[in-house]
């Protein structure tokens, strides 16, 4: 987990600090947080949970359960109007989809989206039940065509990826093997130029790496200055609106 997470957020991060001249403030905090990490992870203990009378099976059944009946309330709410499988239009389709939902959607949908349907797929794919495998797809595919949100196809088949590396004999070897091959992938395609390159590349390379170590530099810029206020916990319900949202 510790080489996943430098890879993917703290790696693209070092690459921008160092082609686009960011603060350099803010790259030696996050260098420092990712050391502590490091630190807690290699003296500090936490114990495992095991839950002796909850098998597997009736672990899948539940969560598959639990996605069913989000699938059928945003159904319910009328959320067909807005299904779209097409990867191009997403942003077309996602407002609209969102807002159309009651506002504590916006905390369940991603833990179905992000959580729940890969922990199912991952499960059913160990235990080799094709059939439940196949039916979670389905839900995946169902919440993506409902939520108009292009991770959540891919990650169920990333969490799996991971799963299978994790038990190769050199895990992290075979990672970094990954790691490195997909980027010689894609720079190989820009070689290539057309739209099914640009499109991957779009999709994979710059929302998988760099977007998310692009944002927490723009985040820190934008609340550096003084005239844009701290947003706090305005957005969230459990302020209950104490917190006026500025923007």
């Amino acid at each position: 987990l510790l080489h996943l997470h430098f890879c993917f957020p703290f790696m693209p991060m070092l690459v921008i600090y160092a082609t686009e001249d960011r603060p350099s403030f803010f790259m030696y905090s996050a260098l420092v947080c990712f050391l502590v990490i490091v630190f807690c992870s290699e003296f500090i203990r936490i114990p495992v949970i095991r839950f002796k009378y909850l098998s597997y099976r009736k672990l899948i059944i539940g969560l598959v359960t639990v996605c069913l009946c989000v699938i059928i309330t945003i159904l319910a709410y009328g959320g067909y109007r807005y299904l779209n499988f097409d990867l191009m239009k997403v942003y077309e389709f996602r407002q609209a989809a969102a807002d159309n939902l009651p506002f504590f959607f916006g905390y369940i949908s991603p833990w179905v989206t992000k959580v729940l349907l890969p922990v199912s797929f991952l499960l059913a794919i160990r235990l080799k039940k094709m059939t439940l495998a196949a039916i979670v797809m389905v839900g995946v595919v169902l919440m993506y065509g409902l939520t108009s949100h292009k991770a959540v196809l891919f990650t169920p088949f990333a969490l799996v990826g991971l799963y299978f590396i994790l038990q190769m004999k050199n895990p992290v070897r075979w990672f970094l093997y990954g790691y490195l091959g997909t980027c010689m992938l894609f720079l190989l395609l820009f070689l290539f130029m057309n739209q099914y390159s640009e499109f991957l590349g779009n999709m994979i390379i710059r929302r998988s790496f760099f977007v998310q170590g692009h944002l927490p530099f723009q985040y820190y810029e934008f609340f550096s200055r003084s005239y844009n206020p701290l947003v706090l916990w305005s957005e969230s319900k459990v302020s209950f609106g104490a917190i006026e949202y500025y923007y």
